[in-house]
């Protein structure tokens, strides 16, 4: 969560960065929406503009950071899943 929020604007304390991302995503455990979408956003804007984060810099990096969260593994996934295909003898009957 850190490094998109820092490159988007202004630096946060780790603790109050954590804080807010924690209770997001406990928040966002609660069987409302899947993944927590849109749970977590809505509460982690305002928790990161509280703790004195610039509000435009909230509203950018928190979406940055969740699309890299849900996106990233999809490739990561894809080689995993054709090295395991490749390393697999074929039986021959």
């Amino acid at each position: 969560m850190g490094q998109p929020f820092h490159l988007v604007a202004g630096l946060l304390a780790p603790g109050p960065l954590l804080a807010a991302y924690g209770v997001a995503n406990l928040l966002a455990l609660l069987p409302l929406t899947p993944g927590g979408i849109g749970v977590a956003e809505g509460v982690l804007v305002p928790a990161l503009v509280t703790f004195g984060a610039p509000q435009s810099a909230a509203l950018l990096g928190v979406p940055t950071w969740r699309l890299a969260e849900y996106l990233l593994p999809i490739p990561l996934a894809l080689v995993t899943y054709v090295s395991l295909r490749a390393g697999r003898p074929r039986a021959h009957a």
